[in-house]
């Protein structure tokens, strides 16, 4: 019982991440459309806009087979054009110098896979981390630890003030957390976690707890962007669709971003500008059947 809520938090948006299934890779199948000007474009046309801006974020479905293949070439496309850091909320910051050792080269993947926390489906995100250790292409690792999350969805944010001063190191200063407070975030949250658990009890902690997520992959992208780096930041499309949650922070911080936001659909879903305010670009991956 003691794990309820961040184990309700955390299989809510599985659940959205899943709700259309893996798929088979299909070229006809796949289409990136501008949403301003709700127009077919291609990788170059991301490229364009992306070199005015210092981040771009990549909000994905986690067990989308073709947006994991996607995203990979467009990390490639673009590293063909201009130097950029990965930025991932698939790894905890207190993971970060384990990732350094291993993209440097410093330790094997055995003592990688061994010492570090990974997701269940680290094979998906693989190509990525190896796509980076063989270009130099720093990771970071932006997310919050487990463990801080897990006392937020249980005690509050104020919980962690008591933590002994080095846990610090591992979090975003803690008033920004609630700062970019945003009411038609929380109100889509709610809404997401009422639907998908049916659970009503502890919302505001689990929230907090939400945005606790966002403020450390908003922090630890904000700090490369200060030491002039192009950050391309990769997270569940919940935590930057509709230019929420991370979109909204950066763009309080004033720091230029650009977002994408990577799906597939059912082919009997109509394709129109209705998808055009979860972000810059919308990039279908697949069309599949019902």
């Amino acid at each position: 019982m003691i794990d309820l809520k961040l184990k309700i938090l955390i299989k809510v948006f599985w659940t959205i991440a899943f709700l259309f299934g893996p798929s088979l890779l299909s070229d006809s199948n796949k289409t990136i459309y501008h949403s301003k000007t709700w127009t077919i474009v291609d990788k170059q046309h991301i490229s364009n806009s992306f070199q005015n801006k210092e981040v771009l974020i990549i909000g994905e479905e986690h067990n989308d087979q073709n947006g994991h293949g996607e995203k990979l070439e467009l990390l490639k496309f673009l590293y063909s054009q201009f130097p950029y850091t990965i930025s991932m909320e698939m790894f905890e910051s207190d993971g970060q110098d384990i990732l350094d050792e291993y993209i440097s080269e410093l330790i094997p993947e055995k003592t990688f896979l061994r010492d570090i926390r990974l997701w269940s489906n680290y094979q998906d995100y693989r190509p990525v981390v190896e796509f980076a250790k063989k270009n130099k292409l720093r990771i970071i690792a932006a997310n919050t630890p487990s463990r801080y999350v897990k006392i937020v969805s249980q005690s509050g944010l104020n919980k962690l003030k008591e933590l002994p001063e080095n846990s610090f190191k591992f979090l975003p200063p803690l008033y920004t957390v609630e700062a970019f407070f945003q009411k038609a975030y929380q109100e889509k949250f709610y809404q997401t976690i009422q639907k998908h658990s049916g659970h009503f009890l502890g919302l505001e902690n689990m929230f907090q707890a939400q945005q606790l997520w966002d403020a450390s992959m908003s922090d630890a992208i904000a700090k490369q962007v200060l030491q002039g780096k192009k950050v391309i930041h990769i997270n569940g499309r919940f935590h930057s669709d509709e230019f929420m949650g991370v979109s909204f922070r950066l763009k309080r911080m004033k720091i230029p971003i650009i977002t994408i936001s990577m799906f597939p659909l059912t082919k009997n879903v109509e394709i129109d500008n209705k998808f055009a305010k979860y972000a810059d670009y919308i990039y279908i991956t697949d069309r599949k059947e019902k």
